[in-house]
């Protein structure tokens, strides 16, 4: 939790966060973190974030988090629920090299013009294993394109998007970001 001493009106939230297994946060109408859960800091922990901790303190814009590619989704989103009052949901891969996990995203609005950010896990499984060098098959001209979303990684000789645990373990220099087309098509859907 970044504030031990919430304002009275939160106060009953931010002991839930406290308590909450869920990685959780709570936002100021500006997109800035204000409150973490539990949840939060046990996610950074088992995933190798915990230096990435030490970035987000009170204060922090949370837009900072996102690839550039998904920052108007999400802080259109993020805005829509603060004006409207209504709760937004979006589902999202946050795989691991070893686990597949899918999150499911509450955004709620509370008062007065904060959010209440919470990502619950939905699946969890371990990825199947591949006896692939991923270098031979997705490097080509010395860079590797990855989905800045998902993070697979495109095949130039299937024109397909893999999941490949090495590269999500360690990022190679040389890489460039896009969205894969599933992606493209959740966060910049054509207009109907």
């Amino acid at each position: 939790m970044i504030d031990d001493e919430p304002e009275p009106s939160i106060r009953g939230l931010v002991l839930a966060l406290a308590r909450t297994e869920d990685s959780a946060y709570v936002l100021s109408s500006d997109l800035r973190l204000l409150y973490t859960s539990k949840g939060w800091t046990t996610f950074a922990e088992n995933n190798g974030g915990l230096g990435t901790l030490a970035r987000w303190v009170a204060g922090s814009p949370i837009d900072d988090s996102w690839p550039p590619a998904l920052s108007d989704f999400y802080r259109s989103a993020y805005a829509s629920a603060l004006a409207t009052g209504e709760r937004w949901e979006h589902e999202y891969d946050c795989s691991s090299p070893a686990r597949y996990r899918k999150f499911r995203m509450f955004v709620y609005p509370i008062d007065p013009g904060r959010i209440l950010v919470v990502n619950s896990l939905v699946v969890e499984m371990p990825h199947a294993q591949s006896d692939r060098s991923p270098d031979d098959l997705y490097v080509r001209g010395g860079f590797l394109t990855m989905c800045a979303n998902c993070r697979r990684t495109l095949n130039p000789q299937t024109n397909g998007w893999d999941w490949v645990p090495a590269y999500v373990e360690r990022l190679p220099r040389r890489t460039s970001h896009g969205l894969c087309p599933a992606c493209v098509e959740v966060y910049y859907p054509l207009e109907p």
